[in-house]
């Protein structure tokens, strides 16, 4: 447990434990609230005093002390008003403050606080000294300028993994060394205000950009990025705001953003805390979020980002400088965090992670909307490691674990990069932005592992537990090649396949017991259709029972599909007219049983096998209301269930079956798709943990099976009646006959 403390306020977080339940809140032995997140503000107290907190997690069975430890909060601090006498800066917008506020920053004791009021106040870069707290009342907007000239002189800096002089930060916090030593120290930057970096603009002013119009500039840019090789004026830029050799520092509850490239950087510092800030940079270049550089002891939480790059990037020096310094990124905590969107990746790891990166945890975030949730990235030049990274009940858009061949420039490290012990537990990989920017990504899997082919063992150890792909974008759920001991849901991974032969219908009802927490008391086993009986069947002990794809409780769904898909709705199908009677399915499968594709791949195998001479329709009606009656028989080129899959889920091969009518005919089989388009039949076979849809039906009826929330006698006796007509028909030959089915 740790916290932070204000005159007022203290603000507490801890790592969360592996259990349910709530965390209770207590102030000097009393409870004061039960919460889901791993941190809480404790506001209205009163200025230099001792507080005991105390933390623990409470659910049915168990209470667990996670820490209890005595804060103080601080003393009352003189307000120093930079646009009062006698600094008297002005929030016009246009006035450029930066020596006036300077001034207020460096006459600032640790018995005062700077306070920016209400209003713009359009400054160059300001160098914050110890023990100085920057508040920023709302409303208030520390602006940067557009003008380069108005952050030197350059100070030296790193970026990109390699130090070199560069233009001050808008904000600039401590003094670069890479001996170790602190040069700055208890810094506090915070309120409810914003701080604005010049942006685009000053990205292109800087770089030597130019255009009379945003679109002329950007056009220009673009053709700068071409040749990088050749430039070195974009790795002079500043940041938004930069701590080097720091310690001690708090970041909070502010606007922060446009950056004319990287936003909060943060080198060889340790003890950095970021929390409740909102950092923005749409539409610049490497407009990184949150960035610690070889330090340590990092943490951000509560923030939201809408970034032009990576939300956060963890970094630790670049080959062949970084490979000398060795000063590692360790000990970097991301929780309670979430990305509206991120035009590049959610959380990235490298690539310049020449001193190596390890001690790394996320939890309780979400970076859906991003195009790689988890980029954890390397070249064959950078030399280092990563190491014990941790990912814990978060939402990523996808995992990838690999090298790259960008960034890769400067004289090669003697070894490759060491990827180990990479976990992902209770995870859900999705992707729910509209930007079409998620096509561009060079990876077409959820889940990709991919180390160099020149040594194998270099990325090992990658472990993803409880993890569910939705997969939407119509590629590959995982790749893993070049690398050793990945395990996806307790399986090994040694080559590339599809996510479905991961687990069985038997693992989907052992996972459904477990989380619905019901134990069953008998012996049972999934046994395995033949060719004379299309119906799987369950046995338990000595009895066996069909098993049909039952309609499900919206509970059920969401844990088997994750509400993707609805188990008995993804397409539906009935039997209409004589057939349909004769088999009884009109009177009560279709009305209380899922029995699609238990009706494509039993028993229109058999009404074509029982009649090809008589040809019988299969009437097709879309949701675009156009209908096709589709004439199945043995003169045809493919057989009765292809031609029906190829048509109904509109896979290629429509052209090869015969549309005759349109006229219904007695013994039709109508089939429906509740999809707004045609689609493919493996296209619908998306797995969760594993599993298709059909054993995702079968796991769900199971499970009702096992649980008594099907009667089995019930069951029985109506299989026994279907039987009873399939016979019927089968020894009548039929043509014209009708059936009345019974009811129970």
């Amino acid at each position: 447990m740790k916290a932070f403390c204000y005159e007022n306020e203290i603000v507490v977080f801890w790592y969360p434990v592996k259990l349910s339940g709530e965390y209770s809140i207590s102030l000097n032995g009393k409870t004061i609230c039960l919460i889901d997140k791993t941190f809480c503000r404790i506001s209205g107290l009163t200025p230099n005093t001792e507080y005991e907190i105390s933390i623990s997690l409470i659910n049915e069975k168990n209470t667990v002390l996670i820490g209890k430890e005595i804060f103080k909060t601080e003393k009352v601090k003189r307000t120093v008003d930079v646009s009062k006498s006698p600094y008297n800066a002005i929030g016009d917008g246009v006035t450029l403050n930066t020596l006036a506020i300077q001034k207020a920053l460096d006459d600032c004791t640790d018995e005062e606080r700077v306070v920016i009021p209400k209003g713009v106040f359009l400054c160059g870069g300001l160098k914050i000294k110890s023990n100085t707290e920057l508040y920023l009342e709302e409303g208030a907007i520390l602006q940067g300028s557009e003008n380069p000239e108005d952050y030197i002189p350059k100070i030296w800096s790193r970026f990109e993994g390699i130090e070199r002089f560069a233009y001050q930060s808008l904000i600039n916090v401590g003094e670069l060394k890479n001996t170790g030593e602190i040069t700055v120290e208890n810094v506090k930057i915070h309120g409810k205000g914003s701080i604005i970096g010049g942006g685009f603009n000053l990205l292109c002013n800087t770089c030597g950009i130019v255009g009379t119009t945003e679109s002329e500039k950007r056009k220009a840019l673009t053709t700068y990025q071409a040749d990088l090789d050749s430039k070195t004026s974009h790795r002079e830029r500043g940041r938004l705001i930069n701590v080097s050799n720091g310690q001690n520092v708090v970041i909070d509850g502010l606007n922060l953003g446009n950056s004319p490239s990287w936003n909060l950087h943060f080198i060889y510092s340790k003890d950095i805390i970021t929390c409740g800030c909102n950092i923005f940079s749409t539409g610049i270049w490497n407009g990184d979020g949150w960035d610690p550089d070889s330090s340590e002891n990092c943490v951000i939480f509560d923030s939201v980002f809408n970034t032009g790059d990576d939300c956060i990037a963890i970094k630790s020096g670049k080959n062949p400088e970084g490979n000398i310094l060795n000063v590692p990124c360790k000990n970097i905590d991301v929780f309670s965090c979430r990305a509206k969107i991120g035009y590049s990746h959610g959380i990235a790891i490298g690539s310049e992670i020449s001193g190596g990166v390890e001690k790394v945890r996320f939890w309780d975030c979400d970076f859906t909307g991003t195009y790689l949730g988890l980029h954890i990235k390397t070249t064959e030049k950078r030399g280092g490691y990563i190491k014990d990274v941790e990912v814990l009940n978060s939402k990523i858009s996808r995992v990838t674990i690999r090298q790259v061949g960008y960034n890769d420039d400067g004289e090669g490290a003697n070894s490759l990069t060491e990827i180990s012990d990479i976990r992902l537990e209770n995870v859900i990989i999705e992707y729910t932005s509209d930007d079409p920017g998620f096509g561009y990504v060079d990876v077409d899997s959820y889940i990709y592992v991919n180390g160099f082919e020149k040594d194998k063992e270099k990325f090992k150890n990658v472990t993803l537990k409880n993890v569910r792909v939705v997969n939407t974008e119509n590629i590959k759920d995982y790749d893993v090649a070049n690398c050793e001991n990945v395990v996806l849901n307790g399986k090994r991974l040694t080559k590339r396949e599809d996510m479905k032969k991961v687990l069985t219908a038997e693992d989907g009802v052992k996972r459904l017991l477990e989380i619905f927490d019901e134990k069953v008391g008998v012996t049972w086993e999934i046994l395995q259709k033949n060719e004379e009986d299309y119906t799987p069947k369950l046995r338990i002990g000595t009895d066996v029972y069909p098993i049909f794809y039952w309609r499900e409780d919206p509970q059920i769904q969401a844990v088997v599909r994750n509400g993707k898909y609805n188990i008995g709705n993804s397409c539906s199908a009935k039997i209409s007219g004589q057939a349909g009677k004769a088999y009884g399915i009109e009177s009560f499968l279709y009305k209380e049983l899922d029995c699609a594709e238990w009706i494509l791949d039993s028993e229109l195998k058999k009404l074509t096998a029982y009649y090809n001479k008589n040809a019988v329709n299969v009437v097709l009606r879309m949701k675009n209301d156009k209908v096709a009656t589709l004439e199945l028989g043995a003169t045809l080129p493919l057989n009765a269930e292809e031609q029906v899959r190829h048509t109904v889920w509109g896979r290629e091969g429509m052209e090869s079956t015969r549309v005759v009518s349109t006229n219904i005919r007695p013994q039709s089989v109508y089939l429906f798709t509740d999809k707004k388009e045609p689609y493919s039949y493996n296209d619908a076979i998306k797995e969760l943990y594993g599993l298709s849809l059909r054993d995702a039906n079968i796991a769900v009826a199971v499970y009702k099976m096992l649980t008594g929330k099907i009667d089995l006698n019930w069951l029985k006796l109506r299989n026994n009646q279907l039987i009873d007509y399939l016979n019927a028909v089968k020894e009548s030959s039929y043509k014209e006959k009708s059936f009345v089915f019974k009811e129970v």
